[in-house]
């Protein structure tokens, strides 16, 4: 079995993937980056990574809530982690199986904390 861990980070905003792709990279993770709900369900369907960091706003097509509900339909035992300005979408995706949720801006050493407890303790 390999033991490098995958993440998949689905977010529109280019700065955000490559923030996450360098931290988690160096954390010895295997990023996979999307920049829409459609190519993020692609490659989770492709690679099933360990840990997922999801947006809920993106332009046009899926947005991060049908997204999460996909993936959770696909496995429902993924972790994902739902990113967001947004504070009023909490309850609904809590309920639709994402193990956590942070508001942006987060703290990133928060962020790392959360990502290495989901990822390594097999926490559901």
């Amino acid at each position: 079995m390999n033991a490098k861990r995958t993440m998949l980070v689905i977010d529109d905003q280019h700065g955000i993937r490559m923030l996450m792709h360098k931290t988690f990279t160096e954390m010895g993770f295997n990023v996979l980056l999307a920049e829409n709900g459609r190519k993020g369900i692609t490659l989770f369907t492709e690679a099933s990574p360990d840990i997922v960091l999801l947006d809920i706003k993106f332009p046009g097509g899926l947005d991060g809530i049908e997204t999460l509900q996909e993936l959770m339909t696909l496995n429902p035992r993924a972790k994902v982690i739902m990113m967001t300005s947004y504070e009023d979408h909490y309850e609904e995706c809590m309920a639709l199986g994402a193990v956590d949720y942070l508001e942006k801006p987060f703290d990133l050493e928060d962020l790392k904390e959360r990502v290495e407890r989901y990822s390594a303790s097999g926490v559901q």
